[in-house]
């Protein structure tokens, strides 16, 4: 049967496919009710979960719902394991959402750690809350199926076969090495990821123009001048410059970190949502700010009408030179930071070496729904690929919280801080808290009157 399939590349393809699909259910249907109890009774004995009731209620709950192969919807959740009434409403009550989220991070840490030598794993994937049982070292034993079936194909197939083979490697360590989600436990994060708005990711893009080489403007070049971040910037440089045909372009420039902190955030947010939305800060509507979660990653000067924010912050922002300044609820300055890049000749080598003090703002804010805006805003590339870094990683986030407890009774749900980078030429050797205060969400900014401006 298999070699009269794929003889046609058709069939072939269709063949392979069939087969890897039911494999990836093997495991589950093999297992007997006994059996799948018993992982439950495992799990939710170890320390991770032993001393959290309320988890393992919601574990029980969704195993016994797989067992009899009903796949439990958010509100019959809330309704059977939360005690809610049937007018619950998931888009105003996160509760379901957010305790999924943290179930699935401590069953991370679970077999990362004490479960890590168990052959059969529980899973929750992503975007629904049905529990799946795969097998610890499942992608190498479908991978050793698939090489013995390639010994029954003809040569003049072996082709078809090799780049089938990569993309069923492909496919498989990424969906179940957990190499595409990062999940964090942390009270910076679990709000965010658990309320019901869809993320977007903004980039603060450059702003470019375009001026004449010659007098006929036939020919154009492409400008980037960071004294100049809008068309209203450009106006006065036109006058100056006595040059009517200078022009702003659709066109704009996305700056170094920007895969840097792609690479550091994607994998935390693909652990809840299934898509991510981006855009650039020179196309952030309202529409947005009042539709989703932003997350912003740039320069100060890229904001644009992300200014509005953080205009409220007691943290502000110099242009030129490079300056930071903290006030206090009286508007006096108590604090300054001033970036710097001192170059500094070696006697030895005849080389410049760059020593970087940098700086970033982050702020977590209230959205004007009871959505969030999260702002990651730097002088510097070093800054921002830094201070994302920090609040992408579990030891990063550790060393957050510390210092917010230290000052606080509990971590705040709203925050502005500014974090201090040293290093040499684009790399960060320190980094260092300089200055954070929890932000009360009455003093800032109105959607309505935000929109009156």
């Amino acid at each position: 049967m298999y070699i009269t399939n794929l003889l046609s590349r058709k069939g072939f393809i269709i063949e392979i496919t069939h087969y890897f699909a039911k494999q990836l259910d093997n495991i589950s249907t093999m297992l007997d009710k006994k059996q799948k109890l018993e992982i439950l009774k495992n799990i939710c004995a170890g320390k991770e979960f032993s001393k959290s009731k309320l988890k393992c209620d919601l574990l029980a709950y969704l195993v016994k719902c797989s067992i009899t192969g009903n796949i439990p919807k958010e509100t019959t959740i809330a309704i059977d394991v939360y005690g809610r009434d049937k007018n619950f409403n998931p888009s105003e009550d996160s509760i379901v959402r957010y305790n999924v989220h943290n179930l699935r991070n401590k069953l991370h840490y679970y077999y990362q750690n004490e479960g890590k030598s168990e052959k059969i794993r529980l899973t929750i994937p992503k975007g629904h809350y049905k529990v799946e049982f795969k097998e610890k070292n499942f992608v190498k034993k479908q991978l050793k199926q698939l090489l013995l079936l390639k010994d029954k194909i003809f040569f003049h197939h072996y082709i078809y076969l090799t780049i089938i083979l990569l993309l069923i490697i492909a496919l498989f360590v990424f969906r179940n090495s957990g190499s595409n989600v990062k999940n964090i436990d942390s009270l910076i994060w679990n709000d965010i990821l658990a309320n019901n708005f869809p993320i977007k990711l903004v980039f603060g893009d450059y702003f470019t123009f375009l001026e004449p080489i010659s007098d006929s403007n036939s020919s154009r070049r492409e400008i980037r001048d960071y004294r100049i971040n809008s068309p209203a910037d450009l106006e006065p440089f036109k006058i100056a410059a006595k040059n009517k045909n200078i022009s702003p372009t659709d066109l704009s420039m996305l700056p170094h970190h920007t895969h840097d902190n792609l690479i550091d955030i994607l994998p935390i947010l693909y652990s809840v949502y299934e898509k991510v939305g981006t855009t650039r800060s020179s196309l952030l509507t309202w529409e947005d700010i009042k539709s989703s979660n932003i997350i912003y990653f740039g320069k100060f000067i890229n904001l644009r009408i992300l200014k509005y924010y953080t205009s409220k912050l007691n943290i502000k922002f110099a242009q030129s030179p490079p300056l930071l300044y903290v006030f206090n609820s009286d508007g006096d300055t108590i604090k300054t930071f001033l970036r710097t890049r001192p170059i500094e000749k070696n006697k030895e080598t005849e080389s410049n070496d760059f020593y970087n003090r940098d700086y970033a703002l982050i702020s977590k804010l209230p959205g004007p729904n009871g959505n969030y805006i999260f702002i990651f805003a730097g002088v510097g590339h070093i800054s921002l690929i830094e201070t994302v870094d920090m609040f992408t990683s579990q030891s990063g986030l550790r060393y957050i919280e510390e210092k917010m407890l230290n000052k606080f009774d509990s971590i705040p749900p709203y925050f502005e801080m500014l974090v201090e980078i040293s290093g040499f030429k684009r790399t960060g050797v320190n980094r260092k808290i300089v200055y954070f205060d929890a932000i009360d969400p009455n003093l800032m900014l109105n959607f309505k009157e935000v929109g009156k401006e």
